[in-house]
């Protein structure tokens, strides 16, 4: 981030997550979006501006920020905080609280059309209780899978199509789909029934 200027305080002395912007609703393609504390800083795309994009309104400190690389939360900035919320930012840097799971979470991703009716939710992981949880562009809480993914600060959604063992990455989805849902695996990663 320095290459590009320093406006993140030099006394911040936490973690820094970055994400790059998709050329969505609004938002220039490749503009890089950090959190620190509570802020988000946008840094252009060519590295000739600086600034600060948004605070946190809940006063927690932010551990991920990720754009919709799709159309379920309208191609918006999602960030999560140390206190469990969920917010989505329009390109004004407005933003609008989606959920809350009350603890610290971090790792999310979007969910892929394997994952059957949760194809377009945000998958949230928190690192200390363990927990996934799938959450609506609406922001409801429809699923969570208590302990599934312990100590998890990343969550990523591979192809099978080019993972180093599709097989296995099916084996694993179904196994945690299983857990989520408290059952035996499903025949089919597809659940559709399960709304």
């Amino acid at each position: 981030m320095y290459r590009f200027g320093a406006p993140i305080p030099n006394s911040f002395s936490g973690e820094v997550v970055v994400t790059a912007s998709l050329g969505q609703d609004g938002f220039a393609s490749g503009n890089i979006f950090a959190g620190a504390g509570t802020q988000i800083y946008q840094f252009s795309n060519n590295g000739s501006t600086q600034s600060l994009f948004a605070t946190v309104p809940d006063n927690s400190n932010i551990r991920g920020v990720l754009f919709d690389p799709g159309s379920s939360f309208g191609g918006q900035l999602i960030v999560v905080t140390t206190a469990g919320d969920v917010y989505t930012s329009n390109s004004a840097g407005t933003l609008t609280k989606l959920a809350s799971v009350g603890e610290d979470a971090e790792g999310m991703d979007i969910a892929t059309s394997a994952w059957g009716p949760y194809a377009g939710d945000l998958l949230l992981a928190s690192e200390n209780s363990g927990d996934l949880r799938f959450i609506t562009p609406s922001g409801n809480i429809v699923a969570t899978c208590t302990g599934c993914v312990p100590e998890a600060e990343v969550v990523s959604f591979v192809p099978t199509s080019i993972a180093v063992n599709p097989v296995r990455s099916q084996v694993t989805m179904r196994r945690i789909m299983a857990k989520i849902f408290n059952t035996r695996p499903p025949a089919s990663s597809r659940l559709s029934s399960v709304r």
